[in-house]
């Protein structure tokens, strides 16, 4: 089966998809090829199988140059590690308090409007839009992936869905949407999400469909990696927060992958563990993504049997649910029949 990769920027401006494509793209590639030379080297031959689902300018109005970013982004590809000072950097004791407060403000939500930190507001200004939805903002933004996913289906490509920061949020829900709202079959061999907010409280209660407790349908496996340090990720942990999709069979497993993730992109700013690039380099990531590069989607992908049909979507043991999820990749529908 063909492969597809579809990522999916954190929040800020970003430059223009095609020109962010190509240096993300660098990234990816460099970080397989620390693990895994042979897989790199096929993974490079299919550049097209790469795919960003830019959001960014339909939430900001414009686009930023990465001129500016280049010369770091190289200097990351050329070091294949993080150094014991970058190391200690990310761990240091003023990042442990800042983590503190952060998750002080993350059980008790009146409060995180008033912790002074920049990117606490950062995040509360960028987020507020879009959970509120002004203008249909969010749902012209979450559009934008799953147009790419549904393109993917037509395709008949197995999917990796990266999701980085707030891009991990747009590409949940976006699911959420194909599955409760748009009714679309669909499925995402491997959701891979990167310095995400997901496991913040704050994030979650605003999360399509947290207060009924449904979730996304047709993810196989999730794994979450944060950096240390990384205080967008703040509760690094996704298992226990969604372990009842695993229960209601909506996806097979959840990984999280935390302490010694190190992220050392750096830029004249200094040290910044959350920047895509350095998530993408890092061997950990690559080693995901040459896994999922090299599996055999026969061997890899669980044997799914329908369940009295869609019954996440459609009526039980009805015709159109073991349609729909014939349609949805599955190999067997199982029918509860009556005498």
């Amino acid at each position: 089966m063909p492969k597809c990769v579809i990522y999916v920027p954190g929040k800020n401006l970003k430059p223009d998809p095609e020109i962010h494509r190509v240096h993300l793209w660098r990234c990816l590639v460099a970080g397989v090829a620390r693990v895994n030379p042979q897989g790199a080297a096929q993974l490079e031959q299919n550049v097209e199988c790469f795919h960003v689902a830019g959001w960014n300018h339909a939430f900001y109005g414009e686009h930023r140059s990465i001129e500016g970013d280049i010369p770091w982004i190289d200097r990351l590809l050329q070091s294949s590690e993080a150094t014991d000072a970058e190391r200690a950097e990310a761990a240091a004791w003023h990042k442990v308090a800042t983590k503190v407060m952060y998750t002080l403000g993350d059980h008790f939500h009146w409060l995180i409007r008033w912790i002074p930190d920049r990117r606490v507001q950062a995040m509360v200004a960028d987020t507020t839009p879009y959970f509120e939805n002004h203008d249909n903002v969010a749902d012209r933004i979450r559009a934008v992936v799953k147009e790419q996913v549904m393109a993917a289906m037509e395709r008949n490509e197995e999917v990796l869905l990266i999701g980085h920061s707030l891009g991990a949020v747009i590409a949940y829900e976006a699911l959420w949407q194909l599955t409760h709202q748009d009714k679309q079959p669909h499925q995402v061999a491997l959701f891979l999400t990167l310095g995400s907010p997901l496991g913040m409280r704050y994030v979650q209660n605003h999360l399509l469909g947290w207060p009924d407790r449904t979730y996304p349908q047709g993810i196989v496996d999730w794994k979450n990696v944060s950096a240390v340090g990384d205080l967008i990720s703040v509760d690094e942990t996704m298992r226990n927060d969604f372990a009842a999709m695993i229960e209601q069979g909506a996806l097979r497993d959840i990984q999280d992958y935390q302490g010694g993730v190190y992220n050392w992109f750096r830029n004249g700013d200094g040290l910044n563990v959350h920047r895509s690039y350095g998530y993408l380099v890092n061997p950990q990531v690559g080693q995901i993504v040459a896994d999922w590069w090299r599996g055999d989607g026969r061997e890899r992908t669980p044997i799914i049997v329908a369940h009295r049909g869609y019954p996440a979507v459609y009526p039980d043991n009805t015709l159109v649910g073991y349609e729909q999820a014939l349609n949805a990749g599955v190999r067997f529908v199982e029918l509860d029949v009556q005498f």
